[in-house]
């Protein structure tokens, strides 16, 4: 199990990189060209299939994150209380 510092810098890193996905998921919508050359230089850009590739595993890592820092404060989520 990770320190409460390095699964606070892990989801920060999770966080960003969710961002950054989705940013460029609404970006391909309104404006994209799959590659371009100029000069002799080429460059290809991720296809709309690996950064949804890529958002989902970063969804994955952020809900084992919030399931593991639930965890660590005593409560577990596959459980739930009632009372009548």
């Amino acid at each position: 199990m990770r320190g409460v510092h390095g699964n606070r810098q892990r989801r920060e890193h999770v966080k960003k990189m969710l961002q950054a996905i989705e940013n460029l998921l609404e970006g391909k919508i309104t404006q994209d060209v799959q590659s371009y050359s100029i000069e002799g230089r080429s460059l290809t850009k991720l296809s709309t299939t690996e950064l949804l590739a890529m958002r989902d595993y970063y969804r994955r890592e952020a809900q084992s994150l919030d399931t593991e820092k639930e965890k660590m404060r005593g409560y577990n989520l596959n459980i739930v209380k009632m009372q009548f």
